[in-house]
């Protein structure tokens, strides 16, 4: 979607059929989901009228911003552009690393993630990129990852974030990316049928809604997300860590609630692994190897680099689960209400809405 708002800007064909713009600017929602905005309409009636009348995109699997955030941000599938996950174990290393926050001299994020990126290429061609987000993330690791090249503006409340695109979308050529992390941040703490993130669902409506109306001709504006977002209960709380000898051959649990990533001890078997473990899961959660997954194509297909990265086994929540091995998860993340990650058409589709120029 970003690289197609980049073509857009010199005229090029693009795989959103995006018509040509002055500029544009492509706000990204965190947690978003198609069906999230659906079910809270009357809260929404701007950007809910669009959603209806308009197709729903899918993010990549997994559902999670490092990975989705990365595919926008390079144009690549996940097995293109490696970061396959929220926290992964790879180059060697037995640690769990979290994608969004363990960046670090030793985890160097043109290592993990070396393709060209779409602010770079748009560099090379003589547009100009900013990111519009809040001071959270001016320096860190994952903006290298998948936003590397653009000019970081930041912005801290949603309210400022928009005003100041709206004065970056004025100047021909350039082409600005507006992050809203709010809405999920609300959902993992309180849920997304919570009061608080229906608050923010109608801040976001009225912001959109005032800067559609001040755009100018020729200026392009979009908004979609990287994922949806459900509400699971305590009592759907699966603990691998209770499933005995089945799991004594882990290594290390990463990934997220609904999607757990396993990888296993030195001549472990993933096949036998998956199947002791399937013997004690509920219906609407499954355990396959990750090659079973690549097989699959969930992954897009797979490469050298993240090969390295792919779990032995992945117990996977198809309907309303979440799962934790609390020998390896952090013990906050048990407290979470929002969950995403897997595939369930609720997390995986996402609005595509257009306005402007688009």
């Amino acid at each position: 979607m970003f690289a197609s708002a980049l073509d857009s800007l010199s005229g090029k064909p693009n795989p959103l059929n995006l018509p040509s713009a002055r500029s544009a600017i492509v706000i990204l929602v965190d947690g978003l989901g198609r069906h999230n905005l659906a079910a809270r309409a009357g809260h929404a009636p701007f950007l809910s009228r669009l959603n209806a009348a308009s197709k729903p995109i899918l993010c990549d699997f997994p559902s999670t911003t490092a990975t989705s955030l990365t595919g926008f941000g390079t144009g690549l599938r996940a097995a293109e552009h490696g970061i396959i996950g929220y926290s992964v174990v790879g180059h060697g290393s037995p640690s769990v690393l979290n994608m969004l926050s363990g960046w670090s001299d030793e985890v160097v994020p043109q290592t993990w993630q070396p393709s060209e990126t779409v602010a770079e290429r748009a560099n090379a061609a003589g547009k100009k990129v900013f990111f519009v987000g809040s001071p959270d993330y001016a320096n860190s690791g994952f903006t290298e990852v998948f936003m590397r090249g653009a000019e970081y503006v930041a912005a801290k409340s949603m309210e400022t974030r928009f005003a100041e695109a709206a004065k970056l979308v004025r100047t021909a050529g350039n082409l600005v990316y507006l992050y809203i992390p709010e809405l999920d941040q609300a959902a993992h703490s309180r849920g997304w049928e919570s009061d608080s993130w229906i608050d923010l669902l109608e801040a976001l409506d009225s912001e959109v809604r005032n800067l559609a109306g001040v755009l100018r001709k020729g200026e392009g504006l979009l908004l979609t997300a990287d994922h949806g977002v459900i509400d699971v209960p305590t009592t759907n709380h699966i603990y691998l860590d209770e499933f005995g000898a089945a799991v004594e051959g882990f290594e290390a649990v990463a990934g997220d609630p609904r999607v757990n990533y396993v990888y296993l001890k030195q001549g472990e078997d993933p096949t036998a692994t998956a199947e002791a473990i399937s013997e004690r899961l509920p219906a609407g959660v499954v355990a396959v190897t990750g090659a079973h997954l690549i097989a699959a194509g969930c992954f897009g297909g797979t490469s050298l680099a993240t090969e390295a990265r792919i779990p032995d086994v992945v117990v996977l929540a198809v309907s309303k689960w979440a799962i934790y091995d609390r020998r390896f998860c952090n013990p906050k993340s048990v407290e979470m209400i929002g969950h995403h990650g897997s595939v369930s058409r609720e997390e995986l589709e996402v609005p595509l809405l257009r306005f402007g120029a688009y």
